[in-house]
């Protein structure tokens, strides 16, 4: 999806391994300057990597090797690493920071960027929402987060 969309952003909610359950799939290598071959043909490098108290961010240049007349993707992958399975973050402050870092990282202009957890609704739900709430906040105080969510959920 993110090679065949030309996707550059991605945030990530859900650690692997939660509680013992397996949430997502690992696809990025461990180490800057490593590779890992994805399959059919897509190879993931990783160019970039810092840690935060709440976060980690990477960045990754995906590449097709059959596709050779392809530029190279860079994509950037934030994973915030604060948000327990079944609880929510110890401090609002830490997801708003991760949104601010994210949104700064982020070209309104390009290709829509992809969040996802494990579930797809409590954390992703909450991110998108809180997301586009302080979106709104910054150009006008008329924010509805009950009608915006009830939107939402019916798209």
């Amino acid at each position: 999806m993110i090679w065949d969309h030309k996707l550059q952003t991605i945030v990530m909610l859900t650690k692997p391994v939660e509680a013992g359950t397996p949430k997502c799939a690992i696809y990025w290598p461990e180490k800057v300057n490593e590779t890992l071959v994805l399959k059919p043909s897509l190879h993931v490098r990783m160019t970039y990597l810092q840690y935060f108290a709440d976060f980690d961010m990477r960045v990754f240049e995906v590449t097709d090797p059959l596709q050779t007349s392809e530029v190279p993707l860079e994509v950037k992958h934030f994973f915030f690493t604060s948000w327990p399975d079944h609880g929510v973050p110890q401090f609002a402050t830490a997801l708003i920071s991760f949104i601010k870092k994210v949104r700064k990282n982020y070209s309104s202009n390009g290709p829509p960027m992809v969040v996802y957890c494990s579930a797809g609704v409590g954390r992703s739900g909450t991110y998108i929402t809180l997301d586009t709430m302080l979106q709104r906040m910054a150009v006008t105080q008329d924010v509805n987060v009950y009608e915006f969510v009830h939107n939402m959920c019916m798209k």
